[in-house]
């Protein structure tokens, strides 16, 4: 494995059968940078309290502490979620991987607060700037998640690569299939 000097932002490349651990929360970045920006704006919507919550939560965006944990723990490789939101990191880790995968819409955690904002200004969370989280791939993700747990990181398995191109999302009964990532939705209001 390549050096975990905290500044990469993919390793390893995702095989048929991995779980897919994302730790935190998607879309973190983009709240904040909202919030900071459009700070009036949301204060007709939203109490001081409420939006104050995103902005402390500006320590969490550092993803040093999962990449550290990925070799220690089990995985066998990482992607850190950015521009593009969670739906480009999926579709770039699968295509850099050349995997396909089925990932759990209902799986991928997302604060209340950002679908709020996200409303407020017509969004897509899931297409929003998600600096903070990272995706994982591991062979045991329950149990990558349950020590990633244990260290304060929240973290979950959304999914798994399947053989094939076809990156799908599974909402309810139905499947979506992701494309390349487009403009982040950030700068649809900006």
């Amino acid at each position: 494995m390549d050096e975990m000097d905290g500044s990469k932002s993919f390793l390893g490349k995702l095989a048929v059968g991995d779980e897919i651990v994302m730790t935190k929360w998607i879309a973190l970045k983009g709240s904040i940078r909202i919030v900071n920006e459009k700070y009036a704006v949301l204060r007709e919507h939203f109490s001081q309290p409420f939006l104050n919550r995103i902005l402390s939560m500006e320590e969490m965006i550092s993803v040093r502490p999962e990449k550290e944990a990925v070799s220690r723990i089990g995985g066998v490789s990482f992607y850190e979620v950015s521009e593009g939101g969670i739906f480009g990191a999926l579709w770039d880790f699968a295509a850099v991987s050349g995997v396909g995968l089925e990932v759990g819409l209902s799986k991928i955690p997302v604060l209340q607060e950002t679908i709020e904002i996200s409303e407020v200004f017509q969004i897509n969370p899931y297409q929003l700037m998600s600096d903070g989280c990272l995706l994982i791939g591991a062979k045991q993700g329950n149990r990558m998640a349950e020590e990633l747990e244990e260290m304060g990181i929240p973290s979950c398995v959304i999914g798994t690569s399947v053989k094939g191109k076809d990156r799908k999302i599974k909402s309810g009964n139905e499947y979506r299939f992701l494309t390349p990532s487009k403009d982040d939705e950030y700068y649809k209001i900006m």
